[in-house]
Parts: structure tokens; sequence; C-alpha cells
């Protein structure tokens, strides 16, 4: 009964997952400074509380271009947007740059970026970023510039930056854990170096992993059915990742 219970909840929440919404967005496409052919999202209101997934894009090319030809891709000043925008990788397939700006993004992890292994530029200036983990950038070793300024960063974990050996640039001013800006591949080393002494203190962060933190929300489940059985706990634990899995692969 008490298993039954929990699967019952695992299905209301995949059901709730699996439904998210798939927008369409309209770009204003536009050659920036670097002369990189851009999109910059027009329609933010399609971004809500809830993580969005790009199904379809919308706009003008400039001349003879195509969707594979923008590299850079933007939104800015989209207050509902709490969550990092899945599948753009599927419309734009060739993006070097990344940029969400004065939004009210909460996090950004490597399940976000792995789409993106060519990234060389990535601005989340002005967010609600609290924590950078380690595998932030796991998968973007091209990274050359980061902006995270003018966020809430309160922890970044001490490998954050370290698989990034191009990186040039990392802004980081105006945060609850404040460490500068490097503008050049030595300031950037010594920030790293910074960072690993732990000048940005971990406080009461400690990294979880999606089963453990199911694990410790069933602890403190209000419902009166409670979970004392191990062998349920491994079978939920089993459950949530085959759902995650799925979810991400939607």
């Amino acid at each position: 009964m008490k298993l039954s219970f929990v699967i019952f909840v695992c299905c209301l929440t995949f059901l709730k997952f699996s439904s998210a919404n798939f927008v369409t967005i309209k770009c204003s496409y536009y050659l920036d400074y670097d002369n990189l052919y851009s999109c910059l999202v027009e329609n933010k209101e399609v971004f809500t509380d809830d993580r969005v997934r790009i199904k379809k894009i919308e706009g003008q090319h400039l001349d003879e271009k195509s969707n594979n030809d923008v590299e850079v891709f933007g939104i800015q000043d989209a207050p509902n947007l709490k969550f990092f925008p899945r599948k753009i990788n599927n419309v734009f397939k060739n993006l070097t740059k990344i940029f969400i700006q004065d939004s009210n993004l909460t996090e950004i992890t490597s399940e976000d970026l792995k789409v993106f292994p060519e990234l060389k530029a990535l601005d989340l200036s002005g967010n609600e970023i609290e924590v950078i983990r380690e595998d932030t950038f796991k998968f973007n070793p091209e990274l050359e510039e980061i902006w995270l300024d003018r966020n809430k960063i309160r922890h970044i974990d001490f490998k954050a930056f370290n698989n990034l050996e191009n990186l040039k640039k990392l802004w980081l001013h105006g945060n609850i854990c404040e460490t500068g800006d490097a503008e050049n591949r030595e300031e950037v080393l010594e920030m790293v170096k910074i960072i690993e002494e732990n000048s940005c203190q971990p406080g009461k962060f400690t990294t979880m992993y999606p089963f453990e933190i199911f694990n410790e929300e069933l602890e403190n489940f209000t419902s009166p059915v409670a979970l004392t059985s191990f062998s349920d706990k491994i079978k939920i634990n089993f459950l949530f990742v085959i759902i995650s899995f799925i979810i991400n692969s939607l």
C-alpha cells in the first residue's frame, strides 16, 4: 500500500512534467558586434514559471540565412523565465553563444548545457542564480567567456571552472559570493585559485543528486503514510531515475 501510494505520486509528477510547455518562439534576427548571426527572442511571454521546450521558431531571416546560420541565441528581460529553455539545439544546431540577461533564471545545470559542446560564450548576467555546481560546465570545454555577474550566487563548487582551459573572461561581480571579474587568462587562473581556496564558502549547501533529493523529500514528507522499508526506497529511487530520464528526453 505504501509503495503503491508513492508510485501514484511519481506518476502524477511524470504527467505534470511530460505535459510541460512546448512553445513557439519568434526571433528578431541580426548581426551582432562580432558579425555573428543572432536570434533575439521577441515573444518573451511564452516563458512561464515552468520549464519550456522550444518546438518551433518563427521570424524573418536576413538575406539567404537559415536556422543553421544562427550562432547566437538570446533572451532579455523575461521576468517569468525561471528555468533554462530546453530543445534550443533542435532548431539552432550551431550555437556558439547564448545569453539570458536580466530575467529570473534560478539555476544553470550540466543538463541544460550538455547539448552545446561548441559553446564559446555564455552570458547569464542579471538573474537569480544561487549556486554553480562542480559539473555545470562539464560538457562545454570550448567556453572562453562566462558572465555570471549580478546574480545571487552564494556558493561556487571549487572545481566548477577547472575543465575550462580556454576560459579567458569570467565576470562574477554583484553576487553574494563576490570575487570580482577576470579579463584575461591570467586573471581567470587567479580567480579559480581564490575559489579553490574557499573564498566562496559553501555554507549550508550540499551537492545532492536527484535520488538523494528525492529521498530527503520523502524523509520530510508530511503525509500520514510513512516510508519505513529500505527496499521500498530502493524501488522508488529506481522509478525516479527512470522518470527523470524520460522527462529529460522529451
